[in-house]
């Protein structure tokens, strides 16, 4: 998993606040229905380093741990999709469930080579309060999630 590899060779131990090396790694592929569903044709998406250590300095461990070992279960078979908020960082934001425990993360386009990076992820509760009034883009209706 490259956002683990980043995170032990450029994150960890760091003391807060500190700058990192710039690195960008291919997280994964998204697959072909959500791309269908954002109506977009790049389907790759990167982490970097600088968002690895902005979520490293601001989450607890617990929740750290989490986005690390989720952040591509998130992006690659998410419960449902959204549209960001125009005042927000990015243009999507994916949301996922996991051992009852809300996952989002927030993707936007890279201009230089057509593909997304990761621009935050965070857990929470209740996380469907945060997200009941951006624009939902999947499922319709409530409709169960379909897939590849």
């Amino acid at each position: 998993m490259k956002q683990k590899e980043l995170h032990k060779r450029y994150i960890k131990n760091t003391e807060k606040g500190a700058l990192v090396k710039e690195v960008r790694a291919l997280l994964c592929h998204l697959g072909k229905w959500v791309r269908n569903i954002l109506r977009v044709t790049e389907y790759k998406i990167y982490i970097k380093t600088r968002v690895l250590k902005h979520l490293y300095d601001r989450r607890n461990a617990q929740e750290y741990d989490f986005i690390l070992e989720n952040l591509m279960t998130i992006v690659k078979s998410p419960d449902k999709l959204y549209l960001n908020k125009s005042e927000k960082r990015g243009e999507f934001v994916f949301y996922k469930n996991i051992n009852n425990r809300g996952i989002l993360c927030s993707i936007q386009k890279n201009e230089t080579d057509d593909s997304f990076d990761i621009v935050t992820a965070f857990t929470g509760k209740d996380l469907t309060s945060y997200l009941k009034n951006f624009e939902i883009l999947y499922p319709p209706e409530g409709l169960p999630l379909e897939q590849d």
